[in-house]
């Protein structure tokens, strides 16, 4: 828990849940506290990223185990075409260098995982 407040002393204490951090002036507690609460956010946009990271890697490792393709009859009941999976995997791909430090192919691929937030099952 994040708090700020003034000591007898007139000093401004900003604890961050474990430490103690004296200011002279309150906006420098707040600040200081602004600062934790944006370094919170980064570590817990970052943990989010983990499990897309991994599932991404092992999605496109499975179309490549399954042969590397599909048809419109694999797809029929997700809707999509065979060029819009396509578009899918290519993301996959992508995001998979993304996160292993690879050149990355610029493109749209927003459109990609918007045409996945409203097809299949």
């Amino acid at each position: 828990m994040l708090r700020i407040y003034q000591s007898s002393d007139g000093k401004w204490i900003f604890f961050d849940g474990k430490t103690k951090h004296f200011f002279d002036i309150e906006k420098e507690a707040m600040i200081a506290m602004g600062k934790v609460k944006m370094v919170n956010e980064v570590l817990s946009v970052i943990k989010m990223l983990v499990e897309p990271m991994e599932k991404a890697a092992d999605a496109h490792q499975l179309y490549w185990d399954l042969g590397g393709s599909v048809s419109e009859d694999d797809l029929a009941s997700t809707g999509l075409t065979t060029d819009e999976f396509a578009g899918m995997i290519t993301t996959l791909e992508q995001f998979k260098k993304f996160c292993n430090n690879e050149a990355v192919t610029p493109a749209a691929y927003r459109v990609h995982i918007n045409k996945a937030k409203v097809s299949g099952q």
